[in-house]
């Protein structure tokens, strides 16, 4: 896959906690510097970010560019790269009464500039577990590992997220539950820049082909499993989903070749659902992962991985912040998408109707 035709950004989030100490300053560097990325020099970028200017060119190579000048051309291009939607998003109007909520922090968008040839796959050293979704907590005990670069949706993705502003101290705590949820709203289309149309017409393919689906998640990323399962289950899609770890190992190595497994993991270093992947790849079955980074364990064992950029920079920001929510509109959409296509949809409406009841007057 082209990691041409995704945001310099969103490959360098996928990449970070793979990164050592001296390439992960450097790529910081870049993401903060990335409207200027296109003017700077390698020499500019070795003295803001105190590295070498052959740690520069070595930190883009890892991360699969062929060297910084690569890099500097693709950020120049996104600096003018249009947004994903064909008209803008528009802003939220001010919320009366609540301070600090005004509008949807808007994304600099702009034209795309021709790109040079596609780099080889990050083969950088690995600098510890990756930095991703809590439901890790539990079961972190493998480091990410590199992972070759997987093509993204055409180059419309905005290059910059918003962050998330601090709360004004006068503002209540309904008044923060709705500047946050303007906030997620507004970074949702950077945060789904990296994922890939044919990727996602191949999972609904192998969903719809397939004799049977298994969710794989587990700890915070568990509900996001029994939503999907549940979605899935409504469109006539034969679908099972376990809480218990070990049961979900059992039903892996049960699998066959005609079924596919959904593994999803923040990190994807979560060693229970890395143990069940390996199970579903040994009896034959197909794989797919849903998680943040593209040089993690997880991404090396699936047949398709679609990768979502990570909500933040570090693992603080991330637990504070948005973690999962961008995991759970991808399992949505991805349900969406199966309900236009699947014929079976008729036994689960016949069942639902059977639960439901009149109003007795």
């Amino acid at each position: 896959m082209d990691i041409e035709s995704m945001p310099v950004r969103s490959r360098i989030l996928s990449m970070l906690p793979s990164l050592q100490a001296a390439e992960r300053r450097v790529a910081e560097f870049l993401l903060q510097h990335a409207q200027d990325g296109g003017d700077l020099t390698v020499s500019a970028v070795a003295a803001g970010s105190g590295a070498s200017a052959g740690t520069v060119v070595r930190t883009c190579k890892s991360l699969g560019y062929q060297g910084y000048q690569q890099v500097r051309v693709l950020l120049a291009r996104d600096r003018m790269q249009p947004t994903m939607f064909p008209t803008p998003v528009p802003a939220v109007p001010t919320v009366s009464g609540v301070p600090g909520v005004s509008a949807v922090p808007m994304i600099t968008p702009a034209p795309t500039v021709a790109g040079t040839a596609a780099g080889p796959s990050a083969d950088g050293g690995v600098a510890g577990a990756a930095s991703g979704d809590a439901d890790d907590r539990a079961g972190d005990t493998a480091t990410p590992s590199r992972q070759p670069s997987h093509s993204t949706v055409p180059p419309t993705v905005p290059t910059i997220i918003p962050p998330i502003a601090p709360a004004p101290d006068s503002a209540t705590a309904g008044a923060d539950v709705i500047r946050h949820a303007l906030s997620l709203a507004g970074r949702m289309p950077t945060l789904m820049g990296m994922l890939s149309t044919a990727d996602l017409d191949r999972t609904v393919r192998l969903i719809l082909r397939s004799r049977r689906i298994l969710i794989i998640a587990s700890g915070l990323s568990a509900p996001i499993g029994q939503s999907f399962a549940s979605r899935l289950l409504r469109c006539g899609i034969d679908v099972i989903v376990f809480n218990d770890v070990i049961d979900q190992h059992i039903a892996a190595s049960m699998l066959t070749d005609d079924c596919t497994a959904f593994v999803i993991s923040g990190s994807g270093v979560n060693a229970h659902s890395l143990s069940a992947a390996r199970a579903c790849r040994k009896a034959g079955a197909h794989v797919v992962a849903m998680t943040y980074f593209a040089a993690s364990p997880l991404t090396s064992l699936a047949e398709v991985a679609l990768i979502l950029e990570p909500p933040d920079f570090t693992l603080g920001q991330e637990l504070r912040d948005v973690s999962r929510v961008s995991l759970m509109i991808l399992t949505e959409s991805i349900g969406a998408a199966i309900e236009r296509e699947a014929s079976r949809a008729g036994t689960a409406f016949t069942v639902i109707s059977q639960h439901l009841e009149d109003d007795e007057d």
